[in-house]
């Protein structure tokens, strides 16, 4: 009987299977390098066994109807790696390497291949369960499948940290922003890395979408859609590339947003120009006037360079890596941000931001501190022009800053009294919110406006269509001119 593997070379030119180094076997390599491989069982008594050394030799064998753990703790090494079978389940049984290695098989026959199945390593696999789990594998073999092949094929599936790690150059190279292309990676190693990291894309489905959905949901409902926004977009990729034949993630649920209504209203807007103007002098108070000036978005301004800037025609023109939207972008400035920009660069500066850092040659981080102070100073004072917040501050008026309009505010709830609300509520990017209601009360269209935001579709821009107001009337006003409208009066019943 040739019990010789395929591939077999004659021993000048091929070592042993006995002189296979302990080192593979420690690190349990070997399983790996012998799941393909046809290996010799233990024979009957009578039997002589041809060995893969290419000579022959006798082997002290056994021969088993049922595999028990003492049996199997009791097996012994062998010059020559060797299975004992199991006669319950064809083809079942403990693989022994000549280093003492013991593991669970199922050695099989697909289409005309033999196949070794590893099921586990002894004892970390009891008997009970390998005999569980080879009665499974037989009935899959039996219906048409090849577990071991599916098991190498997951073995070296692309994994979802892998489609991350070839989406991300391809979404750089589209053209996308830095900030957009910074935040989709903060995405995917914040969120989906560490839940998903290392499932294999074939094996992803709709459940483990919405799983991750929502987890996400949990921390913001409008972060959840970004995050799966991007696993869709990326995904979409691993179909184009044939990794998988369907998206997973098409379709899924996205919560309901709610979009930001707030800006700084006209009765706001006198006490918060005032107390920007009070704010001690400094880069982040004329970083966020500008914000307000030019509607535009604060990574925008903070980043903003002298070589984007035509001071005396009065139009800055941002590149495509610079704007959210991935396209250049050139908008015509106001006097007074003109007006802005002239002065700064009236004072001279060595840096090439227009909003330049503590740190020499980068430029300005946040303007959180100025931020929060002018809201706080713009409250208290719109508060004192009011009847009953005046009687609040007064109330506390061993409080100042942030703890005083915290005080007043908690007051006036609990005595259920109404008093303006507190500008500290308003976001930096609300100053965007508020450029557009500027725009849209004094009478211009939407589609000037989605052009000084820079917006690349119309839809984008509907969201501001309420605060055109003004602009709506006059419309409907002008749709029944000169026609005679009937005088209603009062009907007698």
């Amino acid at each position: 009987m040739n019990l010789r593997p395929s591939g077999y070379e004659p021993e000048a030119t091929q070592q042993p299977w006995h002189a296979v180094s302990l080192k593979l076997a420690e690190n349990r390599l070997i399983c790996n390098a012998l799941d393909q491989t046809p290996l010799p069982t233990v024979a009957l008594p009578s039997d002589e066994c041809t060995h893969n050394s290419g000579h022959r030799a006798d082997m002290k064998s056994r021969k088993v109807t049922k595999l028990s753990d003492k049996l199997v703790r009791d097996l012994l090494p062998e010059p020559n790696t060797y299975i004992m079978r199991s006669g319950e389940i064809t083809g079942f049984g403990i693989r022994v390497t000549p280093t003492g290695f013991k593991a669970f098989v199922l050695t099989y026959t697909v289409r005309g291949k033999d196949r070794t199945f590893t099921i586990g390593q002894y004892p970390a696999w009891s008997v009970t369960a390998a005999r569980e789990e080879a009665a499974n594998l037989r009935r899959r073999i039996d219906i048409g499948e090849d577990p071991s092949a599916e098991k190498q094929a997951t073995r070296y599936a692309k994994t979802v940290k892998d489609l991350f790690e070839e989406y991300m150059p391809e979404r750089i190279r589209s053209g996308r922003s830095e900030r957009a292309t910074l935040d989709t990676q903060s995405m995917w190693l914040t969120y989906i890395i560490p839940k998903l990291g290392t499932e294999p894309v074939t094996a992803l489905t709709a459940n483990h979408i919405d799983r991750l959905h929502r987890e996400i949901s949990g921390v913001g409902k409008a972060r959840a859609n970004r995050v799966l926004e991007s696993f869709r977009a990326a995904l979409g990729q691993a179909v184009r590339w044939q990794w998988i034949p369907v998206n997973p993630a098409t379709g899924f649920r996205r919560n309901v947003e709610v979009a930001r209504e707030r800006f700084v209203t006209p009765d706001e807007m006198p006490y918060f120009m005032k107390a920007l103007e009070d704010h001690e002098h400094g880069v982040s108070k004329e970083a966020i006037l500008f914000m307000l000036l030019t509607g535009a978005r604060k990574g925008e301004v903070l980043n903003a360079r002298w070589d984007q800037f035509d001071v005396y025609g009065g139009v800055w023109t941002k590149k495509a890596s610079d704007t959210k939207q991935g396209k250049m972008h050139a908008v015509p400035l106001n006097d007074a941000a003109v007006s802005l920009i002239k002065a700064i660069l009236s004072r001279g500066s060595n840096s090439r931001f227009v909003f330049p850092g503590k740190i020499p040659g980068q430029p300005l981080e946040d303007v959180r501190r100025t931020w929060k102070a002018i809201l706080t100073a713009a409250t208290i004072s719109q508060w004192r022009d009011h009847p009953g917040a005046a009687a609040f501050l007064a109330g506390h008026c061993s409080l100042a800053g942030s703890s005083l309009v915290a005080a007043v505010v908690k007051s006036a709830a609990n005595e259920k009294q109404h008093i303006p609300a507190p500008l500290t509520d308003i976001h930096v990017h609300d100053l965007r919110h508020t450029f557009a209601s500027l725009v849209g009360s004094s009478g211009q269209s939407l589609a000037v406006l989605g052009a000084l935001l820079g917006h690349s579709s119309p839809q984008t821009t509907a969201r501001y269509m309420h605060y055109f107001k003004d602009p709506m009337r006059n419309a409907s006003n002008s749709a029944f001119a000169g026609i005679k409208i009937p005088v209603v009066g009062s009907v007698d019943e």
